[in-house]
């Protein structure tokens, strides 16, 4: 859960900094004539928030590991009434993508039994 509370920081910090950067750009060369003002911001924004982003990692590597590993041993230690419950779990995700699959694939065919179904031979192909 921290990492998708860090993930969803990240990526809302890294969008306000570039638009930040590039409006500030854009007002400079508005205001001074200079071209290609906001494609520097652009840049800039972008190796901020990459340089942030490796040296976050780099400070925080060991707690992560740390983490990591004790997260590894109590999966290890768990019974398997718990694994085949992740199994499932893993597996009934997946009811979505084939449920959206299916559709597709058929979607085409089905509105056009409908529309005969209910509108008749309102047009008449020569």
């Amino acid at each position: 859960m921290r990492v998708f509370a860090f993930a969803v920081g990240y990526v809302l910090a890294y969008f306000l900094v570039l638009f930040v950067l590039i409006d500030v750009g854009d007002f400079v060369g508005s205001s001074f004539q200079l071209r290609n003002v906001d494609l520097l911001g652009f840049f800039f924004g972008n190796f901020l928030m990459i340089g942030l982003l490796i040296y976050f990692r780099r400070k925080t590597r060991d707690n992560w590991i740390q983490a990591e590993a004790e997260k590894w041993l109590f999966q290890r230690s768990r019974p398997s009434v718990y694994v085949r419950r992740g199994k499932l779990w893993r597996s009934v995700l997946w009811i979505p993508s084939g449920l959206v699959l299916a559709i597709s694939l058929f979607l085409p065919e089905a509105a056009g039994l409908m529309s005969h179904l209910f509108c008749g031979r309102s047009v008449h192909l020569h």
